[in-house]
């Protein structure tokens, strides 16, 4: 079946990308009639909804509703996020010197699986299924505030602390989980640190661990899944990610209005050679280069406490 999924998912984006709505409805139908519930199928309706708000997917198209009792509970449910083109949902940010180079992606669903596939959204250098797993954010929380699951595709080896998560069904994650995406070597730890935000970081923490690896040969440790902002600060409170020495005291990316901003707390911003350490400033298009400045003030402050604190880092976004 993978195969003929597949190229309905490339009939379907051709679709979208000349507005054809209806047609592209009527090749998830068939995709749906094919595999309800495959990760793929769950991709198409939500990129569907995403190109075209106005037009639902109809009823009678087989999802990931119709399968199981245990899936009824993650019914995708209509479009309630900020629309994300495919042009700047994934991207690369360098130059953090703590966390390394990160895989951010900003998407509802998100997929895992090989990188010899083209519309992974994570691929992992290990033996996975083109399409291994999904994890879906949900709009509603969990009984404990979760805020992903983690769904199996039909026949692919996952497990969540040790406890396989069997096809057909799917595991609430929680922060401190460990997940295995196929072989041994994809261990990845579900990390959702700001407890008052959807954002959640996945970490490889083996040395010897499969890492994700995108065009060009680049090879991450960290994705980030970002829901309502990434948050990089100095300490561990209230931030996504902690970098030590940061010129700034926080660094907030948020996606607002169609357009991404970067915002600077207790330091200076310039994006593109332009100041924008304004919240209210102009919308920041990717790619972009982030230079952040700190004040003598807080290097001051720092020195007396004994923190070391960069005067400037270089951040880079460059889509993938």
């Amino acid at each position: 079946h993978q195969e003929v999924l597949e190229r309905y998912a490339a009939e379907v984006r051709q679709h979208l990308a000349q507005s054809e709505f209806a047609a592209a409805q009527a090749v998830l139908k068939k995709a749906g009639q094919l595999a309800p519930g495959h990760p793929l199928v769950l991709c198409l309706e939500q990129e569907i909804r995403q190109s075209a708000p106005t037009a639902a997917v109809p009823e009678s198209t087989p999802s990931v509703t119709s399968t199981t009792d245990q899936r009824k509970a993650i019914a995708i449910e209509p479009r309630r996020y900020p629309v994300l083109r495919q042009d700047n949902a994934r991207f690369l940010l360098a130059g953090l010197a703590t966390a390394g180079e990160l895989l951010v992606v900003a998407k509802p669903l998100v997929t895992l699986g090989s990188p010899r596939e083209t519309d992974v959204d994570m691929p992992i250098q290990a033996r996975l299924r083109p399409q291994h797993a999904l994890i879906v954010r949900q709009t509603s929380p969990g009984p404990n505030g979760e805020t992903h699951r983690l769904i199996p595709s039909a026949g692919a080896f996952v497990r969540v602390n040790d406890a396989t998560v069997n096809e057909g069904s799917s595991v609430w994650l929680t922060h401190g989980d460990r997940l295995q995406i196929g072989p041994e070597i994809s261990r990845w730890t579900y990390r959702r640190p700001v407890k008052d935000s959807k954002t959640a970081v996945l970490e490889q923490t083996r040395p010897d661990g499969a890492v994700a690896t995108l065009s060009g040969g680049i090879t991450v440790r960290r994705v980030v899944l970002l829901d309502d902002e990434l948050r990089i600060g100095r300490d561990r409170e209230q931030n996504h990610l902690v970098e030590v020495g940061f010129p700034v005291s926080r660094l907030r990316l948020v996606f607002r209005s169609g357009h991404w901003r970067a915002v600077a707390e207790r330091g200076a911003l310039f994006i593109n050679d332009s100041d924008d350490s304004d919240e209210a400033a102009r919308p920041m298009n990717l790619p972009a280069e982030l230079v952040l400045f700190n004040d003598d003030q807080n290097l001051l402050a720092g020195a007396l406490q004994g923190e070391r604190q960069d005067y400037t880092r270089t951040l880079r976004l460059t889509i993938v």
